[in-house]
């Protein structure tokens, strides 16, 4: 499993773009969030999934993105991270 980590304000300016390319690279979901440093979801049979992270004021602050393979989590951290 590969993570990379997406401050919020370039995923939401890049949303549209980001979900066009995940749906070419399998299954996938987006997934409730939870407070910083404190979530970690499984990517169970998915080849992607991605949920928010918020801090102690639940401002969200980072959009984490999973992938099961380490070629789709390269090309998406050069493209969009």
């Amino acid at each position: 499993m590969e993570t990379i980590l997406v401050p919020y304000e370039k995923y939401d300016a890049l949303k549209e773009d980001i979900e066009a390319w995940l749906r070419t690279r399998g299954t996938g979901t987006a997934r409730y969030g939870g407070k910083a440093g404190e979530v970690t979801h499984w990517l169970g049979g998915d080849d992607w999934c991605y949920y928010t992270q918020w801090d102690t004021e639940r401002t969200v602050e980072t959009t984490v993105f999973l992938f099961r393979k380490e070629e789709d989590a390269v090309e998406f951290a050069l493209r969009f991270a």
